[in-house]
């Protein structure tokens, strides 16, 4: 795991161990983060995010999970698809079109993969219209989702789900009329 975001500790982390798997190593910006997430989750090697290429290295790890501030996605994934990993990056994974052909060209045999926390349901009847809405109450923990350095902003946290889950949903339909 490549960072210690809050939805990796309320959400992915418990996922990834409800599934039988095991989370071999965490690397994040904040060493005391690092420390939290192994004493929380029994991860037994931590680095910081300047020896994150070190846990790339690593036979043991078979994939890898992105889950540092946006701007840090696509680089990141590189890095990790470059080492021989299959990587599933929170959204978004790129912040531009440059950046998203930089992670297709690495991609080559390994399995990549934006995280988007929902399912998308099978259309039962035509679409006429669609209306898309996704908020959440904000808090003081919120406060990187907004720095532009970090990749942050309204359309990259929140109207991206939206987007995808049309995407999706059309994409679906679709598959279901051919």
């Amino acid at each position: 795991m490549l960072g210690a975001a809050r939805t990796a500790r309320k959400r992915m982390l418990p996922a990834i161990l409800a599934a039988k798997q095991s989370i071999t190593a965490v690397a994040s910006r904040d060493p005391a983060k690092v420390a939290e997430f192994q004493k929380q989750f029994g991860i037994a090697r931590g680095y910081t995010l300047a020896d994150a290429h070190q846990m790339l290295e690593s036979t043991e790890i078979d994939a890898v999970y992105v889950a540092l501030p946006n701007s840090m996605h696509s680089e990141w994934t590189v890095r990790a698809l470059e080492a021989g990993k299959n990587v599933l990056c929170e959204k978004p994974m790129a912040l531009s079109v440059a950046e998203a052909d930089r992670i297709v060209a690495a991609s080559a045999g390994r399995v990549v993969m934006e995280n988007f926390s929902y399912r998308v349901p099978q259309p039962l009847a035509p679409i006429a219209s669609i209306e898309a809405h996704f908020s959440f109450q904000a808090t003081e923990d919120h406060r990187v989702r907004y720095s532009r350095e970090l990749g942050g902003g309204s359309f990259l946290d929140l109207g991206c789900y939206g987007v995808d889950f049309v995407h999706r949903l059309l994409d679906c339909r679709m598959e279901l009329s051919s």
